[in-house]
């Protein structure tokens, strides 16, 4: 709980320079989402301050910048804000092709409760993951979709040419569809998270019927490690991102 630890009272250790800064960006990012934007008078509140910082910082700022640096400018690069001006809604967040290769981002900058990450139960666990990357089923049947969910459809849309306005350039029995989940928190980066959002979006995939040869597996990556490796994207040599 504490990266820094006092020594006496002018010396202090740093534990650890991430979990530090780590520490102060999430400490900040509360501050204001659950003391500051409480004190402001009601017509100022943003009634889910998370939600707007995700969409507007995690999203805009972030993923679309450094995806428009990781690849090369001569290939089709789509943001989510593009197809939403074409009257899209339940856009991919981000959207590469190249040739018959196609690349769909989906963006989670979510976090775990807490009494969720301390239960140590096995099966709380399970239902949080569930909730966050896969759906979340509700009493009376319907369920409302999250990121594994999202990138299905938008692979079904995209087989169908449904996004016509965006890009109509293409067969679509001659794409291969590589669905990357990015997420923001360090926790995800847990050894097993990846093979249970791969199962989830397999038994997905059959299930829909949609054509199990023509799409890869799901690929969780860090957005710190996505930006760390970014360089080596660029030049398509050797290390090719697919």
């Amino acid at each position: 709980s504490h990266p820094i630890i006092k020594i006496d009272e002018y010396r202090y250790r740093i534990v650890s320079k991430m979990f530090l800064i780590e520490k102060l960006y999430k400490s900040t990012l509360f501050n204001f989402s659950l003391i500051i934007n409480n004190k402001v008078p009601p017509e100022n509140k943003i009634k889910d301050f998370r939600s707007i910082h995700c969409d507007y910082f995690s999203e805009r700022i972030l993923l679309y910048r450094f995806l428009q640096k990781s690849f090369p400018k001569k290939w089709k690069h789509v943001s989510g804000e593009e197809f939403k001006a074409q009257g899209y809604i339940g856009e991919p967040d981000y959207y590469l092709r190249f040739k018959n290769k196609v690349f769909i981002f989906e963006n989670k900058d979510v976090i775990l409760k807490g009494s969720e990450k301390q239960s140590r139960d096995p099966n709380i666990l399970f239902k949080a993951l569930y909730d966050k990357f896969y759906k979340i089923e509700k009493a009376d049947g319907s369920f409302e979709g999250k990121a594994i969910m999202q990138i299905i459809e938008n692979i079904r849309r995209l087989i169908i040419k449904y996004y016509t306005k965006i890009d109509p350039d293409y067969s679509p029995e001659n794409l291969t569809f590589f669905p990357i989940l990015v997420v923001h928190d360090k926790q995800f980066d847990a050894l097993g998270v990846n093979s249970l959002i791969k199962l989830w979006f397999r038994e997905e995939i059959i299930s829909q019927g949609l054509p199990e040869s023509q799409i890869q597996p799901i690929t969780v990556i860090n957005i710190d490690s996505f930006i760390l490796f970014q360089e080596l994207f660029i030049p398509r040599g050797n290390i090719k991102f697919e």
